[in-house]
């Protein structure tokens, strides 16, 4: 219990020490796909149907531009991916612009114009 206790701590105080994400740019949209796929976690794919993390490339359909730096209506961003996108899941999109140049997916949420006001306070702004 003890030992436990000890590695919840330390995973906690590792955790802290990581500054937190921040965006560039915020759009509504969806990803409408990924490519690129590079496996991170080297784990065999157990039959619970949890799915390794990959980083890729996504593609990202934007319905409307929320706030930050103006993107093109359709582009790739890079993302670290558990299961496929569904195409059309509205989504409220966090991006942070990489050092060379790419757009990189730092958050998201589900956005459903019924589930609430899409509002830029789930991550602070670079």
């Amino acid at each position: 219990m003890i030992a436990a206790a000890a590695a919840l701590g330390m995973a906690s105080s590792a955790a802290a020490a990581e500054p937190p994400a921040c965006y560039d740019a915020a759009v509504v949209g969806w990803l409408m796909g990924h490519t690129n796929d590079r496996l991170i976690d080297n784990i065999p794919v157990p039959a619970t149907g949890i799915v390794p993390r990959v980083r890729a490339d996504a593609l990202v359909q934007t319905q409307t531009q929320v706030g930050g730096a103006t993107l093109p209506k359709a582009f790739w961003a890079r993302t670290i991916v558990e299961t496929d996108p569904i195409p059309l899941d509205t989504m409220l999109i966090y991006l942070k612009t990489q050092p060379d140049g790419v757009p990189a997916i730092v958050g998201y949420r589900y956005a459903p114009p019924w589930y609430r006001p899409v509002q830029l306070t789930d991550y602070p702004a670079c």
